[in-house]
């Protein structure tokens, strides 16, 4: 489904942490490892 909409991949922070709550309350640090994630597999 993301593929036909041109979304290539997605990058969800339970991956990153499975506690939803901590999800929610470190939002911000998360992203931002996230984006690491995202430079790393696109721009490398």
């Amino acid at each position: 489904a993301l593929e036909g909409a041109g979304i290539r991949r997605a990058y969800a922070l339970l991956d990153l942490e499975p506690d939803p709550a901590v999800c929610m309350a470190e939002a911000g640090p998360l992203l931002e490892r996230a984006a690491e994630s995202i430079a790393r597999d696109f721009l490398v």
